[in-house]
């Protein structure tokens, strides 16, 4: 698995995204103007006085619109000069001194804009004017490049931890993915470790069917590199895979080994983990049918129960022993893995004594289909 992918994709703005953000921006301000002009205008109402009302609005309006203007330059500002890292102190101060461009720059657009209206036009000459408002608007100015300096960090802040997130996110998934790759490899060479074992057995005793072993393994062996991608294939795809098994340890064991099966109809398009089955059916053929000479019987049940699929496989054998822990070999331990990483801890692999002697494994896990989850074909 390529680790060069882990990486997540860059966000791509929209033309509507970007016009959103500075509606958005543009709303701001006009609320920041409304806000700040509200109490004059009600008290020209009750003084009678609604045309000094409504220049105080208009007056707060212009303010605010020229800040609007300027406030992708300060974005800029505040993205290029970064407080942050071993020179945040002297970005500090740059921005500093920026506010107070800012001041001097928004003012005196400001007393120019002002003129058509006539307001201060009692102050005269123009730079005595400019200097009285440079004091009166010193405060909201200096405040409004640093709340727009602060509300910029606050957002690039967010905008990394999300995109540490989704980081984070992908990489817990493709050591998930490789864990479970790992150990679906690891069923491939014990499966076909024993299979071999049982061919070579064959061959000096019964030439005919070892071939006839090695035809079906190829067969199998053919089904596993189909799959070798895949988590999770339909039931019925892995039902014909486990009877490809079947037909080899039948040749193997003759009378000796008997399979029943009950699947109910509707389990057969849910989807398991690949190759769920055999390590469990191969489990019973070793402890509950290989060691007794006359063999035994194996039961494989498949059912849905709610949201789960429920699938069991017994066997006559002697089962579990009160005095003897029972040692998971690959197949079990590997199995009951795969189904925690896949399904979480609330689902998984559990094993009692059958009613009429012998195991019961039994598995349990989210019944999906394919339309529910299409990653078993991606």
């Amino acid at each position: 698995m390529a680790f060069a992918s882990i990486q997540p994709p860059m966000p791509t703005t929209t033309r509507r995204q970007t016009l959103s953000k500075w509606a958005l921006i543009f709303a701001c301000w006009t609320y920041l103007a409304l806000l700040f002009s509200g109490p004059q205008m009600i008290q020209a109402i009750r003084l009678h006085r609604t045309s000094a009302g409504w220049d105080s609005v208009v007056g707060e309006l212009l303010f605010s619109y020229i800040w609007f203007a300027l406030t992708p330059l300060a974005i800029w500002l505040s993205r290029t000069f970064r407080i942050s890292g071993r020179q945040r102190f002297r970005r500090l101060a740059f921005h500093f001194v920026a506010s107070e461009i800012f001041l001097l720059f928004q003012v005196l657009l400001y007393t120019i804009a002002a003129i058509p209206f006539g307001w201060y036009s009692q102050v005269t000459p123009f730079w005595t004017r400019y200097f009285l408002l440079i004091l009166t608007f010193t405060p909201s100015d200096v405040l409004f490049y640093w709340g727009v300096i602060v509300i910029e960090h606050a957002l690039d802040y967010y905008r990394k931890l999300q995109d540490r997130e989704l980081r984070s996110s992908q990489l817990e998934a493709q050591l998930a993915q490789s864990q479970l790759q790992v150990l679906k490899m690891q069923l491939h060479p014990h499966f076909l470790f024993n299979t071999l074992n049982a061919i070579s057995a064959l061959i000096r005793e019964s030439p005919d069917e070892a071939d006839e072993m090695v035809s079906r393994l190829g067969d199998l062996l053919r089904m596993t590199l189909e799959t070798a991608g895949l988590q999770e294939v339909p039931f019925k795809k892995e039902l014909e895979f486990l009877k490809h098994y079947l037909d080899i340890e039948q040749t193997r064991f003759q009378d000796r080994l008997k399979v029943e099966m009950a699947i109910e109809p509707e389990t057969l398009d849910g989807l398991v983990p690949s190759m769920i089955l055999q390590p469990l059916v191969e489990n019973s053929v070793r402890h509950g049918v290989a060691p007794r000479p006359e063999g035994g019987c194996i039961k494989i049940k498949a059912w849905r129960d709610d949201s789960l699929l429920r699938l069991e496989v017994e066997d006559d054998g002697p089962g579990l022993s009160a005095h003897t822990p029972l040692k998971e070999r690959v197949g079990l331990t590997n199995t009951r893995a795969r189904v925690s990483n896949l399904y979480g801890d609330g689902h998984g692999l559990s094993l009692r004594h059958a009613a009429a002697g012998g195991l019961v494994v039994s598995l349990s896990i989210p019944f999906r289909t394919v339309s529910d989850n299409s990653r078993a074909y991606a």
